[in-house]
């Protein structure tokens, strides 16, 4: 399905423009945050079944081309249209050095920070991958790499660590250093 309407079946591949959702039902839902114009191809696999390739044709040599999407695993069309018309996801960072997003309802930001820097209410001084529940006040976070002996952030707004797990460290101002040597991606909980 794309915009609501199905593919048409058996093989085929064609362009799509002002896309804002697709789905293959019971595979996979994608919502985009904006338009966007797809290729999409429709192939038969050997088993019976079908593969869907989908890809943004950005042009020769894009230049500060992006996108955002959300995917709803295991989605019927239904459930994809019905999340399209009430998705409240705000993009926080679109940017080689983080990607982020947060759902306004439910109070859930995640952080995908690549290199250090200042992202929104996360600051970060290392490579992370930070998710925070504001109504909880509940925060995960990791060393993507698996290679790091830290991880380091702040955070804008006020934030008290009650009962932090071993190896977390949190500086008065609110700095927060988590000790990542040799946790192969562990995520930590504050």
């Amino acid at each position: 399905y794309v915009n609501g309407y199905r593919l048409p079946d058996g093989e085929s591949e064609g362009t799509y423009h002002n896309v804002r959702r697709v789905c293959l039902d019971g595979v996979c839902g994608y919502i985009f945050l904006k338009e966007a114009d797809l290729v999409i191809r429709r192939r038969a696999v050997s088993d019976g079944g079908e593969f869907l390739t989908v890809w943004i044709n950005h042009g020769k040599d894009p230049e500060n081309a992006s996108y955002a999407y959300v995917l709803l695993p295991m989605a019927e069309h239904t459930a994809a249209e019905s999340y399209a018309r009430s998705a409240d996801i705000e993009v926080l960072s679109l940017t080689n050095a983080c990607l982020a997003a947060g759902e306004k309802s439910t109070g859930l930001s995640g952080y995908a920070c690549f290199e250090a820097g200042n992202f929104g209410e996360v600051s970060a001084d290392t490579p992370l991958i930070l998710m925070k529940n504001s109504r909880s006040g509940h925060i995960t976070v990791c060393d993507p790499t698996q290679k790091q002996d830290h991880v380091a952030f702040s955070l804008a707004d006020a934030h008290t660590v009650s009962s932090p797990e071993k190896g977390v460290f949190v500086e008065d101002g609110g700095r927060v250093t988590v000790n990542t040597k040799d946790a192969h991606g562990k995520a930590f909980d504050l």
